[in-house]
């Protein structure tokens, strides 16, 4: 089952107001090795209401630099000034954080038509994710399910809410409106009680501030709904409700958060920013009461491994508590052996965790929105043990959507073995069916075998036949991608792996199927070219737009990226014109033998579709064919002008 913890994190401070970058490091790397699975800065619980903007920029950047892309950074941008939460909220954005989280304005009471305009005019402005923060123990108001749905349907980039609200009415009430129409909205709650309730009621989990006390339990209630254990689901339940009692020790409770912390030794300090009082003796009193309640039972039996790969040897480090009557030991386990790929094996790559991570966030992928598309699916895949086997057209971004399988996964601390099979020769082919050292020896680890229709007939037997008689796929996670052609959702050679050895499957559609994304798309795809960019490019005309929406595509996510990064670099102007893209669709249509009369031919009608879909993709089409001219297309057709622009408007 999906769910999702995250931690609403602590600020901490030195006693002159500074922060306390030492403890902050030591908060994070306690938060992720006990496997939360994001953190959220500059909430409620990290008294962003009292830092000076430069401050909030300075813990900003170092909770980028500091998580490094290791779980989701999600960062509170939230003020009473509309500019100052643009331009902070891109500043954060630009760095690398996830995506932003922004309060409503919080000093008067403001009516759903308000709310609307608010949220509209800052996701225009911000070029990235944006997840609405409901809090109305502390705005005065709650927003409506209603207006959080005509939001996400304005803008694709606001996509998810923290609503932190007691009881758990409004919070279901707001899964059964947007969730129902847009299934990938993320809904956490904001109370830790309400993480079990959140997720069965179909939501994605909970933001919860008990998580920087005790993250090894809240990862532990997670597993056990991934796992479907019910006994662990109420062992989860019933702790975090005895827990629950740490918010009654004072209030504000978060001094006590601050306390219980530095009580664990997780910080070495509980000092807030003014007025925010300190925790006292009595407080501790009760604060130890209540850990020493539960955490004894909660710590035992948990394991951890790390791996790392260096100087051509593969590090395992296992640690494991072990009880014995009243004591309890750590027992590690220290496991040292050449990395299982030589330099010269061609075809066969071995990655790391961050290097996984890295080579994904660097690709389009990682912002162009289509990760979103397949949360769901992702999730459930990524807790799986089954084969998977990953389709699409050419670029679709079969290699990231692997990498995010591999990142989400039990497994992702031990190696990503990437086996791209258009690249193996016979010396890397032998190498992996027959020496000792093969990564299919081993096990543990995620297997990738990228492009599995480039194997002859012949290579394709001997790997099935390896992979059950060597039983890789129970030892290991295996993961395949095959490319399929337009109108397809898999390869014969995809179906025959698929059949033969059980997997699982997830298909990425075509760009020119998710037309409505390519707005949004060129804004973030400027926005990360603007980096290196001599001369900022602010967008697109809307002509321009239009002529991008009605090009096929036949090369995808990867071509698209290639044409706006020419773009930007021969705009003559700071907006790309549409005789800019003209020009650059022009020589597009003959890359791979893409022509404007063999354009059908390259990319044929997929007639698997509504009659809807088929008459707009042959509107775009004919459109594409008259150069963008919508009066020539419309008389082409022998339709109206108005009936060929309702054609080609996104449905929703």
């Amino acid at each position: 089952m999906n769910a999702a913890y995250l931690t609403p994190a602590i600020t901490l401070f030195h006693e002159d107001g500074s922060l306390d970058f030492e403890s902050q490091e030591h908060l994070f790397n306690n938060l992720i090795e006990n496997g939360v699975d994001g953190i959220l800065v500059e909430g409620s619980s990290s008294e962003f209401f009292a830092m000076p903007m430069d401050q909030r920029r300075e813990m900003a950047k170092f909770a980028i630099e500091t998580v490094n892309r290791r779980v989701k950074l999600i960062i509170g941008t939230s003020h009473m000034v509309a500019d100052e939460i643009v331009n902070f909220s891109n500043f954060c954005l630009d760095a690398g954080a996830d995506a932003v989280m922004i309060l409503p304005p919080y000093y008067f009471h403001f009516g759903a038509e308000a709310l609307l305009q608010y949220y509209d005019r800052l996701a225009a402005q911000i070029h990235g994710n944006i997840y609405i923060y409901n809090f109305p123990d502390n705005t005065g108001y709650t927003i409506s399910p209603q207006t959080v749905l005509a939001l996400a349907k304005i803008h694709p980039n606001i996509v998810g809410m923290k609503d932190t609200i007691s009881g758990m009415d409004h919070t279901r009430e707001l899964i059964k409106v947007v969730k129902s129409q847009i299934p990938s909205f993320e809904i956490y709650s904001g109370f830790d009680d309400n993480f079990a309730h959140n997720v069965l009621a179909g939501g994605n989990g909970c933001i919860g501030a008990l998580s920087n006390v005790v993250p090894e339990v809240c990862s532990a209630w997670v597993r056990a709904f991934r796992e479907n254990d019910l006994a662990g689901i109420a062992k989860g339940q019933q702790t975090i409700d005895r827990l629950m009692d740490l918010y009654a020790v004072r209030s504000p409770f978060l001094p006590v958060i601050k306390e219980a912390c530095k009580l664990r030794g997780v910080v070495a300090s509980s000092t807030g920013t003014f007025p925010m009082p300190n925790a006292t003796v009595e407080d501790d009193a009760k604060i130890l009461e209540l850990l020493r309640r539960d955490l004894p039972e909660s710590q035992l039996g948990a394991e951890r491994r790390i791996t790392r790969n260096l100087g051509r040897m593969l590090y395992a480090i296992r640690a494991r508590r072990i009880s014995t009557g009243s004591l309890t030991y750590t027992a590690f386990f220290f496991d040292a052996r050449k990395t299982p790929l030589s330099p010269n094996q061609v075809g066969i790559r071995f990655s790391t965790r961050p290097e996984a991570e890295n080579a994904f966030y660097s690709s389009i992928f990682s912002f162009a929105g289509s990760i979103s598309d397949y949360q769901q699916d992702i999730e459930h895949i990524s807790q799986s043990t089954a084969p998977v086997m990953v389709t699409g057209e050419d670029g679709t971004g079969k290699e990231s959507i692997v990498s995010v399988l591999y990142m989400r996964s039990p497994l992702r601390n031990a190696p990503l073995v990437s086996i791209n099979c258009s690249l193996l020769n016979d010396k890397s082919w032998a190498f992996l069916l027959e020496h000792h050292n093969s990564p299919l020896a081993d096990q543990g680890n995620t297997l990738y075998f990228a492009s599995i229709d480039a194997l002859s007939e012949e290579r394709r037997q001997q790997l099935l036949a390896v992979l059950s008689e060597m039983d890789v796929c129970r030892r290991n996670r295996v993961i395949f991608s095959c490319v399929c052609q337009p109108g397809e959702y898999t390869s014969a050679v995809g179906s025959l792996f698929m059949d033969k050895l059980c997997c699982l499957s997830l298909y990425l559609p075509p760009l020119r199927q998710m037309a409505e994304r390519i707005p949004a798309l060129v804004n973030l795809s400027l926005s990360h070219l603007n980096v290196d960019l001599p001369r900022q490019i602010v967008g697109a005309d809307p002509e321009a737009i239009t002529l991008l929406q009605n090009f096929q595509w036949p090369h995808n996510y990867t071509q698209f990226r290639r044409v706006i990064g020419e773009l930007a670099v021969t705009a003559t102007g700071s907006l790309i014109t549409a005789e800019n893209v003209r020009q650059a669709l022009r020589k597009e249509r003959h890359v791979g033998a893409f022509s404007p009369c063999a354009e059908n031919a390259a990319a044929p009608l997929n007639l698997n579709r509504t009659l809807d879909e088929i008459s707009q993709d042959v509107a775009r089409r004919v459109v594409e064919e008259s150069g963008g001219n919508q009066t020539v297309a419309a008389k082409r057709l022998g339709i109206s002008r108005t009936t060929l622009w309702r054609l080609l408007q996104p449905k929703h």
